[in-house]
């Protein structure tokens, strides 16, 4: 096993858990919690994307094969990953506080994307409201807070799409 990687990899999240020969290529492993999202990695070259991923993939790999020297990166990778949280004391490498940022994360945009479905009807309230009041001073005033209200919501809806 090397003590540093042998190939270029660009996430600085990553954390290296040596390098492992498998057939005929050797692989560098990582375990990643970018973005809250626990996976793990193998890696056979300094190219971007020549590496596998994934930690339910690792964790199947891991419980379908007993642990030997020639054994699939993905499952060598859990092994080491489930050794080094042991060693850790479950600190840095734990999956648990992902998941809750992630069921926070998750938790938030649904209250972003209810918060969206109750502005729509108020906008369809006010424009009936204006319609009603055309050609006065309120008429000007709620086509502005129904144009807030629709930007507002359009927001809202962009911020729910873009965190998926």
């Amino acid at each position: 096993m090397s003590e540093s990687p042998l190939y270029k990899h660009d996430c600085s999240q990553c954390e290296f858990l040596g390098s492992h020969r498998f057939m005929e290529d050797d692989y560098d492993l990582y375990f990643c919690l970018r973005d809250g999202f626990p996976t793990l990695l193998a890696r056979w070259s300094d190219d971007g994307p020549d590496y596998l991923s994934g930690f339910s993939f690792g964790e199947h790999m891991a419980l379908s094969d007993e642990r030997d020297e020639q054994q699939h990166p993905m499952a060598e990778a859990y092994f080491r990953y489930k050794a080094r949280k042991e060693q850790k004391g479950v600190t840095s490498m734990t999956v648990g506080p992902a998941m809750t940022t992630l069921a926070q994360t998750w938790a938030d945009r649904a209250e972003a994307l209810d918060t969206a479905s109750r502005i729509v009807p108020l906008i369809e309230d006010i424009h009936r409201m204006a319609e009603r009041a055309r050609d006065t001073e309120l008429y000007q005033a709620l086509l502005v807070i129904e144009g807030q209200l629709h930007r507002a919501n359009v927001a809202l809806l962009r911020l729910v799409v873009e965190e998926v």
